[in-house]
């Protein structure tokens, strides 16, 4: 190793190389590798190509095992990591949770903001404009075929809708008790 220009010769290709272009590797008093990243990297290509599908299929098993109890040890860690990424960047997990709810659906998000702007920016039921700070807006669906049916707030589609669960009987029951309450009470708006 070069101390002044801080570049290290690979054992491999026998040319002098930037430190950054090599691996860290503890197993060295280094803590550097005396392999470049390049011929790391065709060795580990050789290798994998020698195995057989035994052997892979045995390696995958081995390493699934292996992080299921490494996971398994180190679970408060991984969730107080979780949790300290997560506060750090809620903006972001959140718009990614949104999305990944989306997905579900088949929507994208500019499906979603498209359906939303049809419905002029309100829930679907009850009419209220969504503003800037409160929680966004539901997805209604079917939960039996996945079909979305319009944007609720979240009121009207945890407490109104959840009771229905796509029950047609219930929803034209709802639909003939509310009709039924509207014409006989004029006190409703």
């Amino acid at each position: 190793m070069c101390a002044k220009s801080k570049e290290q010769q690979c054992r491999i290709c026998k040319e002098y190389k930037l430190i950054k272009e090599f691996q860290k590797d503890k197993q060295y008093k280094s803590g550097i590798s005396t392999k470049c990243k390049v011929c790391n990297a065709k060795d580990a290509a050789k290798y994998r190509a020698s195995l057989t599908p035994k052997q892979i299929k045995k390696k995958k098993a081995a390493s699934k095992e292996y992080h299921k109890v490494w996971r398994e040890k180190n679970r408060v860690s991984i969730r107080k990591k979780g949790r300290a990424y997560r506060k750090k960047h809620l903006e972001q997990c959140k718009e990614w949770a949104y999305k990944h709810c989306l997905k579900k659906y088949g929507m994208t998000l500019d499906d979603y903001y498209i359906m939303f702007a049809e419905q002029q920016g309100k829930c679907a039921i009850c009419g209220k404009v969504w503003a800037v700070g409160m929680n966004r807006f539901h997805i209604d669906h079917n939960h039996k075929t996945g079909k979305v049916r319009g944007i609720l707030c979240p009121y009207c589609n945890t407490r109104l809708l959840r009771f229905l669960w796509d029950n047609k009987v219930r929803a034209t029951g709802l639909v003939r008790y509310l009709q039924k309450a509207l014409d006989e009470d004029s006190s409703w708006k």
